[in-house]
C-alpha cells in the first residue's frame, strides 16, 4: 500500500555466539518507486551466558582404549545459574555425570565412551538449569573408534 507503515521482525538465533561480535542482514524489497530495495542489519556483541571448556568434546582412539572428557561449564556474574540436572541426547555411546561447585559457581562434566566396535558417533550432553534465560546448555560429543 503506498505510503503505508509496515513492521519487519529481524530475528537472530545467538547460540554459540557468545561474547563475539555479529552482524546479520537482510533484504527488503518496497513499492515505494525511490527506493525498491534496501538491507537491514542487526548489528551487535551478544552476552556470554555461560563460560564453557571446551565448548565440545572429541573422543578419538582404538577400540577397547579409555576415553574420557571433562567439560567445565561456569556462570557469569551476569547471568548467574545453578545445573540442576543431566541427560544425554542419544547415550548409546557415551555415559556422563556432574558435579555441581557451589562455591565456584561451575558445573565438572565428565564424559565417557562407551562404544565398542569401531566406527562414529555424534552425541550431546544436555545440562538443565535454574536459569529462564537459558534452561538448556548443550554440549556436543564427538567420537571415533578405529
Amino acid at each position: 500500500m503506498p505510503d503505508g507503515e509496515g513492521i519487519i521482525t529481524l530475528k537472530f538465533n545467538t547460540e554459540g555466539y557468545g561474547g563475539r561480535k555479529v552482524r546479520e542482514s537482510a533484504g527488503v524489497e518496497t513499492n515505494d518507486t525511490t527506493q525498491k530495495d534496501m538491507t537491514i542489519a542487526l548489528v551487535g556483541r551478544v552476552e556470554k551466558f555461560a563460560v564453557i571448556s571446551p565448548d565440545r568434546v572429541t573422543l578419538i582412539g582404538t577400540v577397547g582404549s579409555e576415553l574420557k572428557g571433562v567439560v567445565t561449564v561456569s556462570s557469569t556474574p551476569q547471568y548467574p545459574f545453578q545445573v540442576t540436572g543431566m541427560r544425554l541426547k542419544n547415550g548409546e555411546f557415551i555415559q556422563a555425570s556432574y558435579e555441581w561447585k557451589d562455591v565456584e559457581k561451575k558445573a565438572v562434566v565428565q564424559i565417557q565412551n562407551r562404544m565398542t566396535e569401531k566406527g562414529r558417533y555424534v552425541d550431546a550432553v544436555i545440562l538443565t538449569t535454574d536459569s529462564s534465560i537459558k534452561p538448556e546448555i548443550h554440549i556436543p560429543v564427538f567420537g571415533i573408534l578405529r
